[in-house]
């Protein structure tokens, strides 16, 4: 899994991670920077990615 290794990707891949392993999968975490892991899942060399979206631009209607 690509994650990001900051706050809270890290611990919520950890926790994936966790509850894999009680079902007999095992899955290795890659940490790196959002920019490399952003990179590998544009370029889609990835197998799981955890990331998040944003709005493009501020937009009171895009929430809603």
């Amino acid at each position: 899994m690509d994650v990001r290794n900051d706050y809270p990707y890290s611990e919520i891949a950890q926790a994936v991670q966790a509850n894999l392993a009680l079902a007999n999968i095992k899955m290795q975490l890659i940490p790196s920077d959002n920019k490399q892991t952003l990179g590998r899942y544009r370029a889609r060399a990835h197998d799981i990615y955890i990331g998040e979206w944003s709005a493009d631009y501020i937009d009171p209607n895009s929430n809603a």
